[in-house]
């Protein structure tokens, strides 16, 4: 009952125009029809001249709408009139009260917000996303917020938008300077502590971005200390790499800081925060572990197993990316950026991450990763096959690689994306393995499997449901994606910069042996002095945190950091030290790889030994001739970057690195 009740009230209030307009005609009508009866009556017989009757009935109407009828109270009148004679005031009414509102409220909520001196967000752009995210900030964070439009916006629209307290207003932005403009900005400034370029049209938000920072290096702000930050949508990575190099060459003045965001993006993160892609392997390779230790207790062996081997006894994920449209390759690239959950497996056919892209044109995916990413084949082994996800192609193909670990259908249409979750449950429930190659394939019960749904994925059953020999999960609902902390990017890069800055004082223990910690002013410092890239590195760094957190369960335990970090050391020193402590070795490898896949996800194709070189290369990677960029420490073999005299002093690096991203979450909790 109670849904009946919401809906009925949903009704009414989107169709309460269309309803008054109706009660208003039927008022008119109601009012003709009773005005007729009551002058045609024997009691007004030859009253009212015939050729006068019309007139004198929509006069009489006309009266009902002003409050005032013809007829007086207490009078008998037909029905008609009657029900007219309360229909219309009430109509009269509801049109005159809405009349004030377009005219007061828009005044109203300026001046209220004026007076308040709260601090409001700005919304440049009013589309299905940022309608999505004004209802989170409105439900969740409470915050007031001024959208702004870049056309008039309908009256009705208007009007319920300032009805859920949201001041609409156009913004007076053009190719030009002018009064008006600095005047816009100036008030922009004054009530608004942050701004979301919400435009579908990146350059549309690249030259809002550009005139906010251009006004705010000619008129600094002055009497606060909370800086100004703009969040700028971007759905390309090419025009958003554009905007970086831009700001990176003009830098934003103090107390403006600008972020970069887009749905697939926001998307991608968010599913693989939920639903962790190396949830189910480190499981497996748990129950393995322990068969494999009471084996050897068993046999009466007395040593565990070593580093080196529990870390050999971890598969890296299998993931089937089906559909490869902008939120496929959003998932490849956060894929990529997590680099390897063991660096060294020898489980067979885990070896190393493994993708398997399902797409209808698998040329042009393929051309697309080889562009962006060109050193891709360094981080996984990436599978494709060309068909629609019902070919039984899929099931041959997927029947000739080793079982998948996650599934994750892209595809925009919701009709698709179920069909390939009913698919998907079906082929990996009746997956039986070949006796035969039983022991190198581990069993994994119910493949984690995320399904696309922008909206309604709860109406359809797809929430967190175990189907077939799939668990399903939905991912990609703007209300769930679009939350002020990620669009602001406020807890990603909070820790992002408390990481660069433990990082940091670490290199500064282990290089200057100097012990104190950094001041919050040093880690701010520090932070808004790294370029794009390196905040991107913190970035993942923290994202990977998690997984490091659970591989460390199957490890033991680190030596004490000030055991490690004591002064400066030689390259003798630092290779003794990992002879040392196997688990810092493992661990330093470990992080090596993430580091490189990284660097690889970020467009760079190798190494270079001389630290000074920088810019695009031609470069030769085998029998392959590749573009980009490459490093002084991008070797892949661990051991080859132990051997290398210069490289091999970079290793502390790691070690920082380490300690860091395992110290800072419990100093926090503390």
């Amino acid at each position: 009952m109670g849904g009946k009740k919401r809906g009925l009230g949903h009704f009414l209030i989107k169709n309460r125009n269309r309803i008054l307009t109706a009660a208003t005609a039927a008022a008119v009508f109601l009012g003709v029809v009773g005005s007729f009866q009551y002058y045609s009556s024997a009691v007004y017989a030859g009253k009212v001249v015939e050729n006068r009757l019309l007139s004198s009935i929509l006069y009489s109407v006309l009266k009902l709408f002003t409050f005032s009828p013809t007829v007086n109270a207490g009078t008998p009148t037909p029905i008609c009139y009657e029900l007219a004679k309360w229909l219309a005031p009430l109509c009269t009414g509801y049109w005159l009260f809405t009349a004030f509102e377009v005219l007061l409220r828009h005044r109203i909520l300026t001046l209220t917000r004026s007076l308040s001196g709260q601090g409001q967000a700005a919304i440049f752009g009013y589309n299905k996303e940022s309608a999505a995210y004004l209802a989170q900030l409105s439900e969740t964070d409470r915050i007031p917020a001024v959208i702004f439009t870049g056309r008039a916006m309908e009256q009705e629209q208007q009007l319920a938008l300032e009805r859920q307290h949201f001041l609409v207003e156009q913004e007076p932005l053009s190719d030009g300077e002018g009064t008006k403009e600095r005047l816009f900005f100036k008030r922009l400034f004054k009530f608004c502590r942050e701004a979301v370029l919400f435009h579908e049209e990146a350059s549309v938000n690249f030259r809002i971005a550009k005139k906010l920072s251009g006004f705010l290096a000619e008129n600094p702000r002055t009497g606060t200390g909370e800086p100004f930050v703009c969040a700028v949508r971007c759905e390309s990575r090419i025009m958003e790499q554009v905007m970086t190099n831009f700001f990176e060459q003009n830098p934003a003045p103090p107390g403006l800081s600008f972020s970069f965001f887009h749905m697939p993006g926001m998307a991608a993160r968010d599913l693989f925060e939920r639903v962790p892609v190396y949830e189910n392997c480190l499981e497996w390779a748990k129950k393995r572990l322990e068969t494999a230790e009471k084996m050897l207790r068993n046999a009466g062996e007395a040593n565990a197993l070593s580093p080196q081997e529990i870390m050999e006894q971890i598969p890296n994920p299998h993931v089937l990316i089906a559909g490869f449209g902008r939120y496929g390759q959003e998932i490849l690239r956060e894929l990529l950026l997590s680099g390897t959950l063991s660096w060294c497996s020898q489980v067979k056919g885990y070896e190393i991450l493994r993708i398997t892209i399902v797409d209808r044109d698998c040329r042009k995916a393929r051309e697309r990763i080889e562009s962006l990413y060109p050193a891709a084949e360094k981080i996984c082994r990436i599978e494709y096959i060309e068909a629609e996800i019902g070919s039984v192609q899929v099931e041959r193909t997927l029947r000739s690689l080793p079982p998948v670990t996650y599934a994750i259908i892209c595809f925009s249409s919701q009709t698709a994306g179920i069909e390939a979750v009913e698919k998907l449950g079906r082929f990996f429930g009746m997956r039986e393995p070949d006796m035969e190659r039983k022991t190198q394939i581990f069993e994994i019960g119910p493949v984690p499997t995320a399904v696309r749904m922008e909206e309604g994925g709860d109406r359809v059953g797809l929430e967190a449901k175990e189907y077939g020999g799939v668990q399903v999960y939905r991912f990609g609902n703007l209300r769930e994606i679009l939350k002020r902390e990620r669009v602001l990017h406020q807890k990603l890069d909070q820790e992002a910069k408390e990481f660069n800055g433990a990082y940091a004082g670490m290199q500064r223990r282990l290089f200057k042996a100097a012990g104190a910690e950094l001041s919050e002013e040093e880690k701010q410092s520090l932070w808004d002095a790294l370029s794009y890239e390196k905040r991107e590195s913190n970035r993942a760094q923290v994202r990977s945190r998690r997984c490091l957190k659970e591989l460390m369960k199957l490890l033991p335990s680190l030596p004490a950091q000030d055991e490690i970090l004591k002064d400066k050391m030689d390259r003798e020193q630092i290779l003794d030290m990992l002879r040392r402590y196997p688990v810092l070795d493992v661990l330093a490898a470990q992080e090596h790889k993430r580091w490189c896949c990284f660097h690889y996800a970020m467009g760079y194709v190798g190494y270079h030994p001389d630290p000074e070189e920088k810019g695009n290369y031609h470069w030769i990677f085998g029998e392959q001739e590749l573009y980009g960029r490459v490093h002084n420490c991008l070797i892949d073999s661990w051991e080859e970057m132990k051997a290398d005299p210069k490289a091999s002093l970079t290793i502390p690096y790691d070690i920082c690195g380490i300690y860091a991203c395992l110290r800072e979450p419990e100093e926090k909790e503390a």
